[in-house]
């Protein structure tokens, strides 16, 4: 996929493209003659305004040269259409107007998702601009926003990139809204801790290959303060910008990251996939966790329950050994969460109650790591390969996941978190009779660890010393590690503790 994200790439007074920083010239190399083109609308009512302002864009194309085998337009009157719609097109273009309406017609549409398969060109225009990013930053711009309690001001967006761009600098500089100075008092404030890029008319962020490169003038707001980055006519790629206050980027080391993925799950809708990246030296590769329940590993917002603050624990062992590992959540949040981490070829399901509500498919979701989350871990991101950089980690029925894999797929994982495990789902001699039948030579370490310290650890653990003392019958004492911690609770909080250990031993040995 490769973006042209705009403040506006048309002349001011005349229905053209502007050919400043080179757009016409870099659109030209990346569309073919006679592509089918898509413009989605920002206003999903207000149909003649799309058919005007879609007409003029067409016309300023073919101004410049460039032809369209088609030229649909994707609105609220066709919106049941927009996959076909969307799969159909060779370029796409994101019409500009109110954010916060278009982001929800993208919402609804689910638009982000219809994207992940797209490999075309996309061209954002103003309010299509801002809502590409990962998180969309809604600068207020109706009158009533600015002072409105109730507004928000950042929106979920389609994750084309993290990059957040105010568009139209030039004319909206000196604005006020509701008594307030649209950039003085309303994005400097809003920019603590944060990066926006305020973008002239004719001035674009270029994404091609994941490299992000500014074309023309351009200014950051970060911290409070505004400060020229680039000059008309010049090009700047973001990273260099980005490392230059980095902490890791002033050690010698790439900057770490935090990666959202959504990838096609069979039979259901796409599944999250959080995927961080610590920081490294270039070039260099690392080890991989893959991870159950990714909704509530990396921070507290996202978590219903408590988190494991992963990040931290990685940053941490860097610290303390040097090594640190790529760690990939995989988000189990749905209702479905007990069928996804429950395998069916270990036995029914144990007590009868648990039946009648969980329906296993824990194979399924093997089959989703194996064959769709581990070769795009593989092909996008630095991770060492074979099986003594490859793990797995779990808890609770994550846990079972976890022991399952490691018994089921010796030959892909050379180690597994087993912590607080679901044994007392299956039967303990359909537990055994499984165990003893994908027995295989090669054995992953297992880290096996209980808490006692509530009603349902307590059960767990009492599975668990049992499953433990079968296990070292069959299963080498050097490869099996048993940890029993009796005051911890069945909760995020243990688990947080838990996985610091497990994380220094697998790195470690």
């Amino acid at each position: 996929m490769i973006c042209f994200l705009t403040s506006s790439p048309f002349l001011e007074n005349e229905n053209r493209l502007n050919p400043a920083n080179g757009l016409p010239e870099e659109l030209r190399k990346s569309l073919r003659p006679n592509c089918a083109a898509l413009f989605i609308c920002s206003d999903p009512d207000g149909h003649e305004r799309t058919l005007f302002f879609a007409q003029a864009v067409k016309e300023a194309f073919e101004a410049d040269g460039f032809s369209f085998g088609s030229f649909e337009i994707l609105d609220g009157l066709n919106r049941k259409k927009a996959g076909a719609l969307v799969q159909g097109a060779d370029f796409i273009i994101l019409a500009g107007g109110h954010v916060p309406t278009q982001n929800r017609f993208f919402q609804e549409i689910d638009l982000r998702a219809l994207l992940c398969d797209f490999h075309g060109v996309i061209l954002g225009i103003s309010a299509g601009t801002m809502n590409a990013a990962e998180t969309v930053y809604s600068q207020p711009e109706e009158e009533g926003e600015a002072v409105d309690p109730d507004y928000q001001r950042f929106l979920p967006g389609l994750g084309l990139t993290k990059t957040q761009i105010l568009p139209h600098y030039q004319s909206t500089r000196h604005d006020v809204l509701d008594g307030l100075r649209v950039f003085e008092d309303i994005a400097y404030p809003d920019s603590m801790g944060r990066s926006f890029y305020a973008l002239p008319d004719g001035s674009y962020l270029h994404i091609h290959d994941g490299r992000e490169e500014l074309r023309g003038e351009a200014f950051l707001i970060r911290d409070g303060t505004l400060r020229r980055i680039c000059k008309k006519g010049e090009a700047l790629e973001l990273d260099s910008l980005k490392n230059l206050d980095d902490p890791a980027a002033k050690s010698g080391l790439l900057p770490e990251k935090l990666v959202t993925l959504r990838l096609p799950y069979p039979g259901r809708e796409r599944r999250v996939v959080r995927v961080y990246v610590p920081a490294r030296k270039r070039g260099e590769r690392l080890p991989v966790i893959y991870m159950s329940d990714g909704q509530n590993l990396f921070d507290k917002e996202s978590s219903g329950f408590g988190c494991w603050y992963v990040r931290e624990a990685v940053r941490e062992e860097r610290k303390r050994s040097g090594k640190a590992a790529i760690i990939v959540g995989i988000h189990n949040g749905d209702p479905e969460r007990m069928e996804d981490l429950t395998p069916a070829c270990i036995g029914k399901l144990f007590p009868k109650e648990a039946r009648k509500r969980i329906h296993p498919k824990g194979e399924a979701f093997a089959d989703f790591l194996l064959q769709t989350v581990m070769p795009v871990i593989a092909k996008r991101f630095p991770a060492k390969q074979g099986r003594e950089n490859t793990a797995f980690c779990g808890s609770s029925a994550g846990g079972m996941m976890a022991f399952f894999l490691a018994l089921r797929y010796p030959e892909i994982f050379s180690c597994a978190g087993v912590l607080s495990p679901a044994f007392l789902l299956y039967k303990h001699t359909d537990l055994e009779t499984w165990i003893r039948s994908v027995l295989q030579e090669e054995k992953p370490f297992l880290y096996l660890y209980s808490g006692a310290g509530d009603p349902l650890e307590e059960s767990i653990c009492r599975r668990f010393r049992r499953v433990c003392s079968f296990l070292k019958k069959v299963w080498p004492q050097d490869q099996m590690v048993q940890v029993v911690l009796p005051e911890k609770i069945h909760h995020e909080d243990a688990w947080e503790a838990v996985f610091q250990g497990f994380l220094h031993l697998y790195l470690n040995g």
